[in-house]
């Protein structure tokens, strides 16, 4: 911990209710390598917050436009059955708080949802290359917290459109490539270009769990694959015969991504997992990370702290009150350190 502490309360803007399903617009900048997205309290963005997201400035000549047509992190509890989005989770959750820091550049959310308490936090930073901005990278960290042991199936999901080229999203390119810890990284490229073009990509990693399949595909059938609870196949729709696991020249299409995982939460314990976006206009290379995680993350006796911000325990849950007796109050202030 770097013993930095504040309260939410002086730093941040608490969204009124009647608010609490509307996004919230993050920025890092107009610039070069910047991007504007709104977000929901669940870690949504694009249509899932209202409309085309995610205004990406790549390095160059182009013109800032639109990225990400959806983005959102799915889950369900026991293995079997549909998806849930983590945005209607927290549309339709209870206790439920939605702040954003005075600079724009970070957002916390949390609510109690199915048995779940689910603490969000969203920051944007810049992807750096020898000083220079090369892209923004989202990252969205979550706790999940539940009174019983449970195993949580994610599936991160992103419907990826890139038309910085004049053209269309359906002949975009993409594929997958392994991270340095091993890890998959998909994403969505401008054209059908090979990854080590120095050209725009969107994608996603995932860190926390255990990972549990990935699939490109055209968004249409992909979305509604995740959203049954569909196994994910290991497949990339426009890969022929050659497996390199990219895009095929001339294949290309409107890309959309999914990368699944598993995240084992035992009882009374804030299980951390955090998903990441990279906007970026400089070359792919496997075994290259393409950002970090935030600075400062909360150690785990903080997000304990935060779990009981909620007015919310375990133990509190079992002595839950009958729908018709006052509300628990939300408690707004809390450490960071």
């Amino acid at each position: 911990m770097n013993g930095k502490s504040w309260m939410i309360a002086a730093a941040l803007i608490v969204v009124p209710v009647s608010a609490q399903a509307l996004g919230r617009t993050m920025t890092n900048g107009s610039g070069d390598g910047q991007v504007s997205i709104t977000v929901t309290g669940g870690g949504g963005a694009g249509n899932s917050a209202g409309g085309a997201g995610g205004f990406y400035n790549p390095v160059g000549p182009s013109a800032t436009a639109y990225t990400v047509a959806q983005s959102d992190l799915y889950y369900r509890v026991g293995g079997r059955g549909p998806l849930t989005s983590l945005t209607k989770a927290f549309a339709n959750g209870e206790y439920t708080t939605f702040t954003l820091d005075l600079t724009t550049k970070e957002v916390f959310s949390r609510f109690y949802y199915d048995g779940l308490f689910i603490q969000l936090r969203q920051q944007l930073s810049g992807i750096f290359d020898m000083g220079i901005q090369v892209g923004s990278l989202l990252t969205q960290e979550y706790g999940f917290f539940s009174q019983d042991s449970i195993t949580l199936d994610l599936v991160r999901y992103l419907d990826v459109d890139l038309v910085f080229d004049g053209g269309t999203e359906v002949n975009d390119g993409g594929g997958m490539l392994t991270q340095v810890d091993g890890s998959a990284m998909l994403f969505g490229i401008e054209g059908d270009l090979s990854p080590d073009a120095a050209t725009t990509s969107v994608g996603i990693y995932n860190e926390g769990g255990v990972a549990n399949g990935y699939q490109i595909g055209n968004y249409i059938t992909l979305n509604d694959l995740v959203t049954a609870g569909g196994a994910l196949s290991g497949s990339i729709a426009g890969d022929g015969s050659d497996s390199d696991l990219f895009i095929d020249a001339g294949a290309g299409h409107d890309v959309a991504l999914a990368l699944g995982a598993r995240l084992d939460v035992p009882a009374d314990i804030v299980t951390r997992f955090t998903t990441y976006t990279f906007f970026r206009s400089d070359p792919l290379v496997a075994g290259q990370g393409p950002g970090g995680p935030i600075g400062g993350v909360p150690e785990p006796t903080t997000w304990a702290m935060m779990i009981i911000g909620f007015g919310l325990t375990g133990s509190v849950v079992r002595r839950r009150k009958p729908s018709n007796e006052p509300r628990m109050e939300i408690g707004l202030c809390q450490t960071l350190n």
